[in-house]
């Protein structure tokens, strides 16, 4: 089957890329489709011939099958396309005359494509033939060895007004063909490096540098395990044109493939490295006396990209790297196509570029270890966009440092989540929840947001610190007072749990603020302080102490 590249928004942008003859002209729209569309400039194919009417003649890639052939020149200026990546390669293109043919595609897994014939003096060059990808499994599976797919073939040459033939799609390092598969991996996987596009000497065009590929495909839901390495290939370079004196006449670069892509969804359990490709470098336009200018870069790879997805992270997940000094087009660590989608990160979780959601996405601090985040790195403009759900699981202490105007209404349903200030904890209007897990203060602390008590019921641990509460509290769940210090609740309560003051002490700041639905367990040591207050309660027990005057 065809890869999703081949949609037509997907199409018509990467067809876009590749027209340069209107560019100055068209970069407002491409920006503008760049922000609106996460997994813009992903597409994977091979070059195109270089050609004065920026027409793409390139073949696309296949995940299974044999990928597209390039087409031969629309004209005698234009030089043959790459052909697309598959299991096995398609062909490239070849001249307009059919004199010089395009390089064979990658036929055995991981074979590279053939380079395409060059046309010399007397006509446009052959594209490069696509490669084949490293391995196409069925079944559960695992690697321990190095998998890399097949590189793309370089375009043919061309001289006087003739065009380079455009650099062959590389093969993906793994695909994971079918639903429901559990693949594990601890060597290093690998997509190709795409083809180079040919060069244009005397007055031609550059031919295009052809698409890296991805480093593992999954064509329906499944798992995969990575402790090894996977990354995606780099774009293939585009061909220099020297000595010409036509607009745009270097080829632009390919687009590094994304490092895991799944078609259809399914989970991405990673504690070793998974990166995109690089970018195709532009080819140069050596002017002759003439508007000669440079090829486009490439856009790089992301590390990862699909659609309903969780990601667990322990490891590092990174962008591929752009060579472009100001890039159209950039990749993210992470890109959320579509669906519902959850990242929960690990202590040793390392995230070198964005992580991009759809707005409605799920983000998690997880693990056994204790780890750090800065909270300022929330946001549409931040590193970690687009998610509307943020939970505490596993049984580690979470640090949340730095601060952020966004809406973050955490969850702490397992271990602990430790905050400094309420600013920590993201917009009041967020609000804040328990099913299970502890909020702790690590200095003095006061909040306004509204709190509820799941299942599991949330500990409030003061840790020697003065915290107050003047939201209200409420749900299913029951309420645990830990650590020194005064806890005073200022909001009305209704919760319908417990309530244990485990240690230090639970004031109330006003009447009727206790819940009446509540029976209250005063441990040993520790204090419930009325203040002076008239409180309904369900019940009371326990050896500690309750005070029932006024403090001051």
């Amino acid at each position: 089957m065809l890869i999703p590249e081949t949609s037509n928004t997907e199409r018509a942008a990467g067809s876009l890329r590749r027209t340069r003859l209107h560019w100055l002209t068209a970069t407002t729209a491409l920006l503008s489709l760049a922000l609106a569309s996460p997994a813009l400039a992903q597409a994977t194919s091979g070059g195109s011939g270089g050609n004065v009417n920026g027409i793409s003649n390139s073949g696309a890639s296949s995940a299974t099958g044999t990928g597209a052939n390039g087409v031969a020149g629309s004209n005698i200026t234009q030089g043959g396309g790459g052909g697309g990546a598959g299991a096995i390669g398609g062909d490239g293109g070849g001249d307009y005359s059919g004199a010089f043919s395009g390089g064979r595609g990658g036929v055995a897994p991981g074979e590279q494509g053939n380079a395409g014939q060059g046309g010399g003096g007397t006509s446009s060059g052959g594209g490069g033939g696509g490669g084949a990808h490293g391995a196409v499994v069925t079944t559960d599976g695992s690697n321990t060895a190095t998998i890399t797919g097949g590189y793309g073939g370089r375009g043919g040459s061309a001289s006087l007004s003739w065009g380079g033939g455009g650099g062959g799609a590389a093969g993906y390092g793994l695909v994971l063909d079918g639903t429901g598969l559990n693949y594990t991996n601890t060597g290093a996987i690998a997509g190709g490096i795409g083809g180079p596009g040919g060069t244009a000497n005397n007055n031609g065009h550059g031919g295009a540098g052809g698409d890296g590929g991805y480093g593992v495909y999954l064509t329906g839901t499944g798992v995969l395990t990575n402790s090894g390495s996977i990354t995606g290939g780099n774009g293939g370079d585009g061909g220099n044109a020297l000595n010409s004196i036509q607009t745009n006449a270097g080829g632009d670069g390919g687009n590094g493939g994304a490092g895991v892509v799944f078609a259809t969804g399914g989970t991405l359990i990673n504690s070793g490295s998974i990166a995109g490709g690089a970018t195709g470098v532009r080819g140069v336009g050596q002017n002759n006396g003439g508007a000669t200018d440079d090829g486009v870069f490439g856009s790089a790879g992301d590390g990862v990209r699909g659609a309903n997805l969780t990601i667990i992270n322990s490891g590092a997940i990174s962008a591929g790297s752009n060579l472009s000094s100001d890039p159209l087009f950039d990749a993210n660590a992470i890109t959320f196509t579509g669906g519902s989608n959850v990242l929960e990160i690990w202590a040793s979780s390392i995230i070198n570029g964005n992580v991009v959601g759809t707005g409605s996405d799920t983000f998690r601090l997880g693990g056994a270890a204790n780890g750090t985040f800065d909270v300022s790195s929330i946001g549409g403009s931040a590193q970690y966009q687009g998610f509307s759900s943020f939970v505490k699981t596993g049984t580690s202490t979470w640090t949340l440092t730095g601060t952020t105007a966004a809406v973050t209404p955490w969850a702490i349903n397992q271990g602990t989540l430790a905050v400094s200030s309420d600013a920590n904890l993201g917009a009041a209007s967020g609000g804040l929840s328990f099913g299970g897990g502890t909020l702790q203060v690590l200095a003095g602390f006061s909040s306004s947001r509204n709190i509820t008590l799941n299942a599991g019921g949330g500990s409030f641990d003061t840790n020697g610190n003065n915290a107050t509460l003047n939201g209200t509290i409420s749900g299913s769940g029951g309420l645990t007072k830990l650590g020194t210090g005064v806890l005073t609740l200022n909001g009305v309560t209704s919760y319908a749990g417990d309530t244990l003051v485990s240690g230090g002490t639970l004031r109330t700041g006003a009447s009727g603020v206790l819940s009446v639905a509540s029976s209250y367990m005063i441990a040993t040591s520790a204090t419930l302080d009325l203040d002076g207050t008239g409180q309904t309660i369900g019940g009371l027990s326990g050896s500690g102490s309750v005070l029932l005057g006024s403090n001051g």
